[in-house]
């Protein structure tokens, strides 16, 4: 990665404990903070190449290169994204990539629902972070619809080959970076996207952030509620979301390759960011209904309250106290649901460890579950990943709707 040197005078408002961290991550911490005003610069030309073609030429150029990797004729801009693509780091290792795909699919539907209660929440607690979902609307307005996208994405990456060339999981690892890109355009030319106060809208920095939002904070949370990883599956897990971000646009200089360098950097992550912000709690009350308002079935009226009562334990226990209360979430005897559950999820685990077969057997329970919860919520309506014509909710701010033709 090269990068301009660091001005302090020119880094976003939004980054806090600098000289703490420089003092504990020396020149990562200012890789890092670079990282918050640098965007995805092979994708941003590759959009600005197609958005300069008409609609449906660049929506056929786009398909081209990633369905059929037919890209030969196209912008120069999109021929280099896409050579870079389908040349993957040394790296990338097959059998590292099919542990960390099992080591997932075991969580079965405890990991999508730490991702929402964790992930997601803790995520919501910085302020600037949440800037281009608030922008959007595309997480208060369309909430369960963004979680159901999003439980398709991680189902697909987390399949045994499924980040290979021409699988779903590279498909829409790439077809994510082309929306980001989109989204990155269109809020860059908003005269109310405040650059000084966020840096790039979805910068290096926050993609990174995400991305070990979906590695080691799902290792860390589901380690507390009774999961068990040896330090080759967690590694291996780890390694997978390397290649995800990496596919998804990140620079793998700020991607780290063990849990142990991941867990250093989703702390110093964690002590750089600013507290939370009327988005934040939006945000987070917008998933917390998620959770507690479906009513799809006349059970769901009973099952509901449980499971928002059960997200709200998670995001306590694994977030902390004073995140949760941040965030509005409320407290209760419900916190005790997490360390009750560990007393059965834990004799599970020992007894997965002792007895042979039993490791791939809870891998394939767990990726079946996980497969009818997602199809189960998208209700056939499979998303598309397809670049936004316009950001939604574009009437807020007029400038949006004019980004694109």
């Amino acid at each position: 990665m090269h990068l301009v040197p660091l001005v302090p005078e020119e880094l976003p408002t939004r980054v806090c404990n600098l000289e703490a961290m420089r003092r504990t991550h020396g020149a990562y911490a200012d890789l890092f903070v670079r990282c918050f005003s640098v965007g995805d610069p092979l994708a941003d030309a590759a959009v600005d190449a197609l958005e300069a073609l008409p609609r449906a030429e660049g929506k056929r150029v786009l398909d081209d290169a990633i369905e059929r990797a037919e890209y030969a004729s196209a912008p120069p801009a999109v021929r280099a994204l896409f050579a870079h693509l389908d040349a993957p780091p040394a790296w990338v290792d097959e059998r590292e990539l099919a542990l960390g795909a099992r080591t997932y699919q075991r969580t079965g539907l405890c990991g999508p629902m730490v991702l929402s209660a964790f992930s997601l929440m803790r995520g919501y607690h910085s302020a600037a972070a949440v800037k281009p979902l608030a922008f959007t609307g595309r997480l208060d307005q369309m909430a369960r619809r963004r979680l159901a996208e999003t439980g398709r994405f991680l189902f697909e990456v987390s399949q045994v080959g499924g980040l290979e060339r021409g699988r779903d999981g590279w498909k829409t690892s790439v077809r994510v970076r082309m929306v980001h890109a989109h989204v990155r355009r269109m809020l860059s030319r908003s005269d109310r996207w405040d650059a000084r106060a966020w840096g790039v809208p979805i910068n290096q920095a926050d993609m990174a952030a995400t991305s070990l939002s979906f590695s080691v904070s799902v290792l860390y949370a589901t380690r507390i509620m009774g999961f068990r990883y040896t330090t080759e599956e967690a590694d291996s897990f780890i390694r997978l979301w390397r290649y995800v971000g990496w596919l998804s646009g990140v620079d793998p200089a700020l991607l780290p390759s063990s849990e142990r360098e991941a867990m250093d950097v989703a702390h110093m992550i964690d002590d750089m960011q600013p507290g939370p912000d009327a988005d934040s709690i939006a945000l987070a009350n917008a998933l917390r209904n998620v959770t507690g308002n479906r009513k799809d079935r006349p059970i769901d009226h009973l099952i509901s309250p449980i499971l928002l009562r059960w997200h709200d334990a998670i995001t306590r226990a694994t977030a902390g106290d004073e995140k949760a209360n941040d965030l509005g979430v409320p407290d209760g005897w419900f916190r005790y649901l997490v360390p009750g559950g560990r007393l059965i999820i834990e004799p599970i685990e020992r007894a997965r460890e002792a007895i042979p077969g039993a490791t791939r057997l809870l891998s394939w329970v767990g990726n079946r579950s996980h497969a009818f919860a997602v199809r189960k919520e998208l209700a056939g309506h499979e998303p598309t990943f397809a670049p936004p014509r316009t950001i939604p909710f574009a009437d807020r701010f007029p400038i949006l709707a004019r980004a694109t033709p």
